[in-house]
């Protein structure tokens, strides 16, 4: 009696196997996922073919992985780090030359702001000397204008060519030809040419 049980429960089991083998199988051929309970059977009956293992690809792929590599894909690997290690060196000095030309940036910014103050107070400097000798041609033309033209002529022979003939531009015209009459002839007409010049 518990033979014919035991026959039986082998059947069965056998039956239920192959079941599961095929359904197994089906499910894998279909990319279909197994039910759990499908999994759990076979897991306890010790079949992995339907136990939840990787597809037949993956197993190839993983394989693949698993070879060891040949000397040129070796040599192919190192000379892909050596270049990977050189471009991460590379964008390091990139990069801080990319700072060190900031900072160089920002010091020419600095020195253009300094010159440019410095300009302008260069420029305002020259306006206030320029209305300062103005303000004094000014003063000295009023000086010679009193004074009278063979004085005046005596006193301008000793200056220096170029306030000569400024201060003879600037005082009245019967005036400046009054004093270059006073002044002796080498002079006077060097003086003369000079003015012609300006005008």
């Amino acid at each position: 009696m518990i033979l014919k049980l035991l026959i039986k429960l082998l059947k069965s089991n056998f039956l239920l196997m192959l079941c599961g083998m095929l359904l197994a199988n089906f499910a894998y051929a279909a990319a279909i996922p197994l039910p759990s309970f499908v999994e759990n059977f076979c897991k306890n009956q010790g079949l992995n073919i339907c136990a939840g293992e990787q597809k037949p690809d993956t197993q190839k792929e993983q394989k693949a992985k698993e070879q060891p590599l040949t000397e040129n894909e070796k040599l192919v690997l190192k000379r892909l780090r050596e270049k990977n290690q050189l471009l991460i060196a590379k964008e390091k000095a990139l990069n801080r030359r990319e700072g060190q030309l900031k900072t160089l940036e920002g010091d020419l910014q600095g020195q253009i702001a300094r010159l440019e103050k410095l300009q302008q107070e260069i420029e305002k400097d020259i306006d206030t000397k320029k209305k300062q000798d103005s303000d004094q041609l000014l003063l000295t033309v009023k000086f010679y204008e009193k004074m009278e033209p063979a004085k005046a002529a005596k006193s301008i022979e000793q200056l220096n060519t170029k306030i000569a003939v400024q201060i003879l531009l600037n005082i009245k015209d019967k005036q400046a030809s009054a004093v270059l009459a006073e002044m002796a002839p080498e002079k006077s007409a060097r003086l003369v040419e000079e003015i012609a010049r300006k005008k």
